[in-house]
């Protein structure tokens, strides 16, 4: 787990999973973005960043496993939000269910971006880029999309290693199945947890009679986790019980 942010009495966690073939970077500049008293934490996958000498996860169930033990250790039993974009929304998804089924430090809410309903399982539209692609290919569709920084585009060592990376993920990626969860009030369901005054710093009890937070989830970003002058708003204005301006791109977070 890498932490761009942290402090000593926050009053929730943003925990970021990675999409297919990226690292915690695009991730960073969010530190300068959310609320004052809310920290960041991002979630390392093997095989590049700090774990870069870790071997590659090489099937779903082994990275799942390995992000829910990160999660884990990482959060304790303090407040968090549990976010992932594109193959990482799915991660998250797994991640919170596994985490249920386990009655261990499910969060407080799962927000996710640019992926289909877990349920749906892996569709032809989810299978891009494909392990058929040439290293060209994948370096044409990296650099369209903004996964790859301006310094790696100039180096072809750092280049040869965001390929590696993209089709190590890719081969994860194809290996994903819904895992049949339900949540135990319905599929995506989540708890929804308050936090009660002086709870700061550890794991609110769930509040009685407190409905389930769905997935997509309300914009959670915008009101508690974003700075006041703001990034991305998730959710479409229509989801949202007061006016917002249109969303704007994150910074970082590659287009879908």
């Amino acid at each position: 787990m890498i932490r761009p942010k942290q402090l000593d009495d926050a009053a929730t966690t943003l925990v970021c999973l990675g999409f297919c073939g990226g690292g915690t970077g695009p991730y960073h500049p969010w530190a300068e973005v959310v609320a004052p008293d809310v920290d960041l934490a991002l979630v390392c996958y093997p095989g590049r960043d700090g774990r870069f000498m870790e071997d590659f996860a090489t099937t779903w169930d082994e990275l799942a496993e390995d992000a829910t033990r990160t999660v884990v250790s990482a959060v304790g039993d303090h407040p968090y939000v549990l976010f992932g974009h594109s193959m990482g929304g799915w991660m998250a998804f797994d991640v919170a269910t596994r985490l249920e089924a386990r009655n261990s430090s499910v969060p407080d809410a799962l927000v996710v971006s640019s992926c289909n309903a877990p349920a749906r399982g892996l569709t032809p539209r989810d299978m891009f880029p494909a392990r058929q692609d040439t290293d060209e290919d994948l370096m044409t569709w990296m650099r369209t999309h903004g996964l790859v920084a301006e310094h790696v585009l100039g180096d072809p060592d750092l280049l040869e290693m965001a390929v590696e990376i993209m089709r190590a993920d890719i081969a994860v990626r194809d290996t994903f199945h819904h895992n049949g969860a339900l949540g135990r009030h319905h599929a995506g369901a989540v708890p929804r947890r308050r936090r009660r005054r002086g709870d700061r710093g550890r794991r609110a009890r769930p509040v009685e009679g407190a409905g389930p937070r769905l997935l997509p989830a309300r914009p959670v970003a915008r009101r508690a986790l974003l700075h006041p002058r703001g990034v991305a708003d998730p959710a479409h204005p229509d989801q949202c019980d007061q006016p917002v301006e249109r969303p704007r791109k994150a910074p970082g977070v590659p287009s879908p």
